[in-house]
């Protein structure tokens, strides 16, 4: 092992890594990892690869921690990235074969690499990648994802090292700070000196970075891709996306994890226990997929997915075949498969929006305090329904404000958990089996608070009109994309 390797950027900056040559002292595969959240972090892993045949090269990205420059965020990194993979390739240990590999941030600057250097990068892991700042700190419905966006600028952004724990301790000595409005003001109180935190907002959902990798980009790919994700997972939704976008060769694995995905050392999310089949050899599971996929062969099962409830299961592709079940919602509160209408009021306070909850937490609690929820409950289910895929919700309403709707599965001894959501009619992607006896709930909301900015009756990011606001909702049916045995 080689450390703090200091190599030139192209434009004369600095950039620092550690090196470890494959154990077996002949030229091998080389797996690369670009990283601001400190390259020391990843020794153990270095060694693991090292040992079993593979070089492994990891890097700190400009301006954070051994690296020379100013880090900015989605800044540099094609560049950066090209510069570390063309001097891995001139090292005796490589044969020529690149592996770029990483997680969330650093999962954006391995497919820098393999679009800057394709030739290169003949493999991709990818494990909840956080592709673009749009991209991770906006729902898919274009609102601010409030609460990631605020505690992941106080501990990673605009500084040489991270400041881990600062926004917990920060939002413990100021817990209305989260609440301040205009939001655009938070950059001004939060206790790190920032300076672009508004302008993430100001720029938008439909901003596109100077860097950002395109989908033709990923679909032109002829690199093995190996796409990770989890169902608690924030960044579910880009990992399935990439997934569907890039070439043929490409791998799922979806497990019951947050972001730390395959790395969870726990089997528990909230108050689901998934048992210990959920807990997997992650290391095993890159060492095998990467032998095939270098080989030359394509890796089985193409997707690889754990259902809630049930367990792990083998599909060709993601998501499966699945049968489309539509329910009506109802006036009194009912859901079940006939025609109907809702006709009920939403009502929506911005000073005291409906709150959010932890993945996987147990709502029953929420659904007994809020009364500004609209709520339609399925009788107990005679036959238990596997649910594979995104559900889809359509609404006819009118009036202001969102509409957050979410999909929870009630327990015979009323303990009720969110299995998919989503602002506006399109929900999160999801696995889950939910059993006979249980039921099945649809649940909106005008909020989810502070997961979402709030809506506010004049400006959501410039505004402090407080003015609660209704939507009335007239009809509402939900479609389940149902496994065929269910």
């Amino acid at each position: 092992m080689k450390a703090g390797i200091r190599l030139t950027a192209a434009d004369g900056i600095g950039l620092v890594a550690d090196a470890y040559p494959p154990a077996t002292g002949r030229p091998g595969p080389v797996v690369v990892t670009r990283t601001p959240y400190d390259r020391a972090a990843h020794r153990s892993e270095g060694f693991g690869w090292a040992r079993n045949g593979f070089g492994y090269v990891v890097q700190d990205v400009r301006g954070r921690y051994g690296s020379d420059g100013v880090w900015e965020p989605y800044r540099h990194e094609r560049d950066d990235g090209t510069a570390l993979v063309d001097w891995v390739l001139r090292q005796p240990w490589c044969d020529g074969r690149v592996v770029a590999l990483g997680g969330s941030y650093s999962a954006y600057t391995a497919w820098a690499m393999a679009v800057s250097r394709p030739a290169a990068v003949r493999a991709v892991i990818s494990f909840g990648a956080a592709m673009d700042l749009a991209r991770v700190k906006f729902d898919r419905s274009g609102i601010l994802r409030l609460a990631e966006h605020a505690t992941w600028w106080a501990e990673r952004a605009e500084a040489r090292t991270s400041r881990t724990g600062l926004a917990a301790e920060m939002f413990a000595h100021q817990p209305g700070l989260i609440r301040h409005l205009p939001v655009a003001e938070l950059e001004q109180l939060m206790w790190p000196e920032l300076t672009r935190w508004t302008e993430v907002i100001d720029n938008g959902p439909d901003h596109v970075g100077s860097e950002t990798i395109t989908d033709a980009e990923l679909a032109t790919l002829d690199a093995a891709t190996l796409h990770i994700g989890g169902w608690y997972d924030l960044l579910l939704d880009e990992t399935l996306h990439q997934w569907h976008t890039t070439g043929p060769n490409r791998s799922l694995l979806i497990g019951p994890w947050d972001h730390e995905l395959g790395h969870a050392t726990t089997t528990v999310v909230g108050h689901r226990d998934h048992g210990p089949d959920s807990r997997i050899r992650i290391g095993d599971v890159l060492l095998n997929w990467l032998h095939t996929a270098l080989a030359g062969d394509r890796p089985s099962p193409a997707a690889r997915v754990f259902v809630i409830g049930h367990g792990w299961t083998d599909h060709p592709t993601w998501p499966p075949p699945t049968t489309p079940r539509t329910w009506y919602a109802h006036s009194d509160g009912t859901l079940d498969h006939h025609h109907g209408t809702a006709a009920t009021t939403l009502k929506h306070d911005p000073a005291d929006p409906y709150p959010s909850a932890d993945p996987g937490a147990d709502r029953s609690a929420l659904l007994r305090r809020r009364d500004d929820a609209a709520r339609f409950v399925t009788a107990p289910l005679t036959v238990g329904v596997t649910i594979a895929g995104r559900p889809a919700l359509t609404v006819d309403s009118d009036g202001d404000g969102d509409i957050v709707a979410r999909l929870l599965e009630v327990a015979a001894d009323g303990t009720a958990i969110a299995v998919s959501q989503g602002a506006g009619t399109l929900f999160d992607e999801t696995a889950v089996h939910v059993p006979a006896g249980s039921r099945l709930m649809l649940e909106v909301t005008g909020g989810d608070f502070p997961l979402l900015a709030r809506y506010l009756a004049d400006d959501r990011y410039h505004g402090t009109d407080t003015t609660p606001t209704q939507r009335h909702l007239h009809r509402l049916t939900l479609t389940l994309p149902l496994l065929e045995d269910s």
